[in-house]
């Protein structure tokens, strides 16, 4: 037997003969951003979940909806009253309820679903940026939750629409949360490095 073949065997390399390289080895190489954008698509709900529970427990501030009031302040008045023009047409079309309450709701809901979209986002970003580097370095994960906390933080202290606290004990809520959020994400992000190294 050819001791160079055997020798390839052992370390899955034969000449002549084409490597098979799992499925998830090769998708994974090309498609960091996808499985970011996952991640974070399914990390975004529970911490969503958690600050609604603080929120309604102890008072503490709600980013999805604070965020959505920061953010239409800064928004064109036509722009806000196009959208909510739109909204009220839709609620009397189905007759959805009451006007204002089905409007609230609906508010409420888009503010939800923006908040999930940019967790996906950030997600993406970050399995995009570090790809299949298999370091334990905190440090990116740390900068991904601060990317999404920072302006959480900033929106809990300027609208300050659903806390019930300080607002320096609301933002180092937030940014505790969201940072600890941008940890976990990297875990899964190395987790899936190790499993599939890129290539």
């Amino acid at each position: 037997m050819d001791p160079q073949r055997v020798g390839a065997t052992r370390h899955g390399d034969v000449p002549g003969v084409r490597r098979h390289r799992p499925p998830l080895e090769v998708s994974m190489g090309r498609s960091w951003p996808l499985a970011g954008g996952f991640s974070g698509a399914l990390l975004t709900p529970p911490l969503v979940a958690l600050l609604y529970l603080m929120w309604r427990i102890a008072g503490l501030p709600f980013p999805p909806f604070d965020l959505f009031d920061a953010t239409a302040r800064v928004l064109p008045g036509a722009l806000i009253t196009a959208v909510i023009d739109a909204m009220v047409a839709v609620i009397r079309a189905l007759s959805l309820g009451p006007t204002s309450a089905a409007a609230k709701t609906a508010e409420q809901g888009m503010a939800i679903a923006t908040f999930f979209f940019a967790g996906t986002v950030v997600g993406a970003a970050l399995f995009a940026v570090r790809r299949g580097r298999t370091d334990p370095s905190r440090v990116p994960g740390l900068l991904a939750g601060a990317l999404f906390g920072a302006p959480a933080a900033w929106a809990g202290v300027s609208a300050g629409s659903t806390r019930a606290v300080g607002p320096v004990a609301g933002a180092l809520w937030v940014l505790a949360a969201f940072l600890t959020w941008g940890m976990v994400l990297d875990r899964v992000r190395l987790r899936w490095a190790r499993a599939a190294p890129a290539g």
